[in-house]
């Protein structure tokens, strides 16, 4: 007769009922394949190698090919398994007149013309800015690392 391993409640591969989520969390392994699955999935494009990139597994950003290089000697990765997708910038908004509607009286639309002039101003600054940061998006990419190095 086959005897069934036993799961005993403190190993790691034990499904897990969590509040405030509906339904049962995966075990580790099985946390790790959907990941993997679903990042597979994504649309993929090339790396340009100046967009900044996110790798999903390391919860780190890299901002160019050698910071993906010291990452990897430093933990011990293959750059493949980084699971790198494309940053999105993220830039500061301009500011719009109507910004403050609410504190102005019901029968004037316009602004006080030197605030007016200063908001144009600041706008125009604004728009010339670099990114303020940068977001994963939903792209994935790779890293076509020097296959002379080992990893």
């Amino acid at each position: 007769m086959k005897q069934e391993k036993q799961i005993l409640y403190d190993d790691e591969n034990v499904a897990m009922f969590v509040e405030n989520i509906k339904g049962w969390t995966k075990c580790k392994k099985c946390r790790e394949l959907s990941n993997t699955e679903r990042y597979d999935n994504l649309p993929f494009k090339e790396w340009d190698e100046i967009t900044p990139v996110y790798s999903e597994m390391g919860n780190e950003y890299f901002f160019d090919i050698d910071s993906i290089d010291e990452y990897c000697d430093e933990y011990g990765f293959h750059p493949k398994d980084l699971q790198l997708v494309l940053c999105k910038p993220q830039y500061f908004t301009t500011i719009e007149s109507d910004h403050w509607c609410d504190i102005m009286p019901g029968d004037i639309d316009e602004l006080p013309k030197e605030l007016q002039q200063a908001l144009d101003a600041l706008n125009k600054v604004i728009e010339k800015l670099p990114p303020a940061s940068y977001c994963p998006s939903r792209i994935r990419t790779d890293y076509i690392f020097n296959v002379n190095r080992k990893y």
